[in-house]
């Protein structure tokens, strides 16, 4: 299934897309006759449950034929690899095609890697969001599938506080990426998954959550505030950095 489980940045950016395997799954792994084999599946398998389950429990999408070194290249973009700070694995996935006529075909995806897979999924935010539909419009995917699509919550956080939080961003992926200290980031992503509160539960609630959560962020969104400043008053703000933070803007 396409599970929004991979641990991102709530509310702004709750979790990211990965593919999940179902029960079935693991229950033909147990009825293997190849030991090894069954207990590689058993060994990952782990507590992952849908926020809004597709009828079919099943993903709709399309196969992308890459090189070996452009398949690379997407895998480290995408987060593949290993360490603390590669969000995916490959696994193997049964691709039925639309048209009958056609034979089934094996292929890679990604799956969230143990360490960043939440239990259970949140809502996907709704930029992240728009870009799946907009995919699954132009690729003529089913229509109830695109339809699930269009009814699944999206985190949709108010201007002031996605200005809140991407500032916050700044300064913990800074602190991470640049200068390998990520214990503010890890105890930060665990107290705001604390206080997640779904947008679709009472619009009190979802206040209260943003309140607590806004005051988590407030320290590193001042000194992101800052640095940020700095970095575009001085020319010095890093390409990359720079469309990263317009993207999450919406700009």
């Amino acid at each position: 299934r396409l599970a929004f489980n991979m641990r991102a940045f709530p509310p702004l950016e709750p979790a990211m897309g990965s593919l999940e395997p179902l029960d079935s799954y693991y229950d033909g792994a147990a009825a293997a006759d190849d030991e090894k084999a069954e207990q590689e599946a058993l060994l990952k398998r782990t507590e992952s449950r849908a926020l809004k389950s597709y009828e079919k429990e099943e993903c709709h999408g399309a196969l992308i034929k890459l090189s070996s070194e452009d398949y690379e290249r997407v895998y480290k973009s995408e987060g593949g690899g290993s360490g603390a700070m590669q969000g995916y694995e490959e696994i193997i996935v049964t691709c039925v095609p639309y048209d009958p006529s056609h034979p089934p075909v094996r292929a890679v995806a990604f799956r969230a890697r143990e360490h960043v897979r939440l239990p259970r999924d949140p809502c996907p935010s709704k930029r992240y969001m728009t870009i799946i539909r907009e995919g699954a419009a132009e690729l003529g995917l089913k229509s109830c599938y695109q339809q699930w699509l269009e009814d699944h919550p999206v985190q949709d956080p108010s201007p002031a506080f996605r200005k809140l939080a991407i500032n916050s961003m700044v300064f913990t992926i800074t602190l991470s990426m640049g200068l390998k200290i990520r214990i503010v980031s890890h105890v930060q992503s665990w107290l705001l998954f604390k206080m997640y509160v779904l947008p679709t539960e009472p619009k009190w609630k979802q206040i209260l959550g943003e309140v607590a959560a806004a005051i988590v962020l407030l320290p590193t969104a001042l000194a992101g505030f800052v640095f940020k400043g700095l970095l575009e008053a001085s020319g010095a703000m890093p390409p990359q950095l720079k469309r990263w933070v317009k993207m999450l803007e919406g700009e």
